[in-house]
């Protein structure tokens, strides 16, 4: 497992602004090919891996394109056609 500085930089951050930092919320998204796919902890947590990963409502995969969104948006639309 590895342990970033900017990971332990960004909590510390937290306790300085007296902000709670929820290390059950935090995810990885692994990018790019040939990724090696580090487990990343922050202090002694782990932190989880996803393969996608929603912000501001946009679904984003590990390829940073949107086929995770437009796949979810045909789903919706198949839906309500019936």
């Amino acid at each position: 497992m590895r342990s970033g500085p900017d990971l332990d930089k960004l909590k510390k951050r937290a306790c300085v602004n007296l902000m709670k930092f929820h290390n059950a919320k935090c995810k990885v998204l692994n990018t790019g090919q040939g990724n090696l796919q580090y487990q990343y902890r922050l202090e002694d947590e782990g932190i989880e891996s996803s393969p996608e990963e929603n912000d501001f409502g946009v679904l984003v995969g590990e390829k940073l394109d949107m086929s995770p969104q437009c796949m979810l948006a045909a789903q919706k639309a198949s839906h309500f056609l019936g």
